[in-house]
């Protein structure tokens, strides 16, 4: 596995205008799969540093597929089950992106990611055949939300995992708000959220990774936006020669080759 595709490239501690030194927290943790990196400046920094960390291991919690006890793992061993507000606006927004991409992100894909196995310790090239029995039970048509009820089809399960990220950075963009932070950044693993500018008010610089190296593509600088890749050279394993990563084209249920390596 390669290393993430986004860094912070520069955070430095300036010094405001009074000549204080401005206050620096820092925290990383590992949640999601992922090592996430939140760096905030301010007289609440470690407080908001605190309640986002408290606040996506919740969502971690709430939403992993791998958790037996999350409100996904329930539908998927269940097949129908009354969920939270939260999870069920998220499901519903997940079913708007499918629409929006033609069906290129798919939530039910998760029979055909198991299969593979890519992102676990026994990565397994499936036959066809085995593909094959698999790609009926992938399609927005199996899941069916009605109020606070996720019901799912005979056989088939839902996976998080490409908007989970996105919805955590914003809602730690808006525990930061709360926490009157003018000045930070949050890293969760190829997804990067800047809070403002620098405490020397100059832009955040994020470097974005070259697919094809250990370099950087380019650097963008930044102020209260967000930043966030996904290719297939970052999570991948190699068998005779062939390389298969990650993402999986949900039509094919194989490693989507659309000549893009770097989104």
């Amino acid at each position: 596995m390669k290393r993430f595709s986004i860094l912070i490239a520069a955070l430095c501690l300036c010094l405001t205008g009074c000549g204080k030194q401005t206050t620096e927290a820092t925290a990383q943790i590992f949640a999601m799969d992922t090592v996430m990196d939140l760096t905030a400046y301010g007289e609440n920094a470690a407080a908001a540093l605190t309640d986002a960390s408290r606040e996506i291991n919740r969502l971690e919690r709430l939403l992993s597929r791998t958790i037996d006890t999350s409100e996904i793992s329930q539908i998927n061993a269940s097949g129908a089950v009354t969920v939270s507000e939260e999870t069920a606006s998220l499901l519903a927004q997940a079913q708007t992106y499918t629409a929006a991409t033609d069906g290129a992100f798919d939530i039910t894909i998760a029979p055909l990611v198991s299969l593979w196995g890519i992102t676990t310790d026994s990565p397994y090239v499936p036959t066809q055949q085995e593909i094959d029995a698999l790609l009926p039970l992938v399609g927005p048509e199996h899941l069916h939300l009605s109020g606070d009820t996720a019901t799912l089809d005979d056989g088939c399960a839902i996976d998080l995992g490409g908007i989970a990220k996105g919805y955590a950075s914003d809602r730690v963009a808006a525990i930061f708000a709360r926490h009157g932070i003018t000045s930070g950044t949050i890293s969760l693993g190829g997804n990067v959220y800047v809070c403002g500018s620098k405490p020397n008010g100059q832009p955040w610089v994020v470097a974005i990774q070259d697919p094809r190296s250990d370099g950087y593509a380019v650097t963008v600088a930044l102020t209260d936006s967000f930043a966030v890749t996904s290719g297939g050279y970052q999570r991948y394993f190699e068998e005779n020669g062939q390389t298969y990563h990650h993402i999986i084209d949900p039509r094919t249920g194989y490693p989507a080759e659309n000549g893009l390596i770097s989104v």
